[in-house]
């Protein structure tokens, strides 16, 4: 029997090795860890195959559903904010976006005071997609993130597009030419 109850900060050493578990069974998935000393201050994540990640996804909506179906019942205004994330993730064939390589999430530890921390790891995720020898990578930011977007745009990144859900949430489909990358961060 399964009981179901809403996370909270102590849970979430074993809500990252649930992540990374289910992430690293993905093949075309990867996670970059940065550490300073032994303690971990960040990650960033992403797939090799956008497309055949959601279809994973897809493919597995139901085991999905019923895994939220407890914060569901406690918080049943999540129920249209999911539906909306559900209907704004399905795939269109017409944009490209869903081909290739695709940086999903990137975290730093804001008690790490590392300068640039977060913008090395960055680099560094999209430098090891340039090592397996990928040209592109695309990825996705809010537009209220404006801070972020300005440091992907540093980074080279370019808005190729932009999307939004039916609450006009608008999100920007970013694209880094990684075969120009290590010129631009050699400057």
């Amino acid at each position: 029997m399964f009981y179901y109850r809403l996370a909270n900060i102590k849970d979430a050493r074993e809500i990252a090795v649930l992540h990374a578990k289910c992430a690293t069974k993905q093949p075309d998935s990867f996670i970059l860890l940065a550490y300073k000393e032994d303690n971990l201050v960040g990650f960033h994540s992403g797939s090799l195959n956008a497309l055949e990640h959601k279809e994973a996804f897809k493919k597995n909506k139901f085991t999905l559903f019923f895994s939220m179906l407890g914060s569901l019942i406690m918080k049943p205004s999540l129920i249209l904010e999911s539906y909306k994330r559900y209907k704004h993730s399905q795939y269109d064939p017409q944009i490209s976006y869903f081909n290739g390589p695709r940086g999903e999430y990137w975290a730093w530890d804001n008690d790490c005071k590392k300068h640039n921390g977060a913008l090395d790891l960055h680099k560094a995720w999209h430098l090891t997609l340039q090592n397996l020898g990928y040209k592109v990578v695309r990825s996705e930011i809010n537009s209220n993130n404006s801070r972020v977007l300005r440091a992907a745009k540093m980074m080279g990144a370019e808005v190729i597009n932009e999307t939004a859900d039916s609450s006009n949430n608008v999100r920007f489909i970013l694209e880094y030419n990684l075969e120009n990358y290590k010129k631009f961060h050699e400057k």
